[in-house]
């Protein structure tokens, strides 16, 4: 889980949640965790278990499965 952000205080929350998350994963799962704001920044970051590209292909399946629905 090797993520830089500008936000040293988010940077830190994401880290510490990701911690407590990747401890109880089964083996063979990851995770991604998401968190964004509401106001019209738009900001939005993430953490993850897994390498980048990996983790975009999971994601946009996700995306494909929504809007299949």
């Amino acid at each position: 889980m090797t993520y830089e952000i500008d936000n040293p205080e988010i940077q830190g929350l994401l880290r510490q949640i990701a911690e407590r998350i990747g401890g109880q994963m089964p083996k063979g799962w990851g995770f991604t965790l998401l968190l964004f704001e509401f106001t019209p920044g738009d900001s939005l970051f993430y953490i993850s278990s897994a390498q980048r590209p990996d983790m975009v292909k999971m994601m946009q399946k996700f995306v494909r499965r929504q809007t299949i629905q």
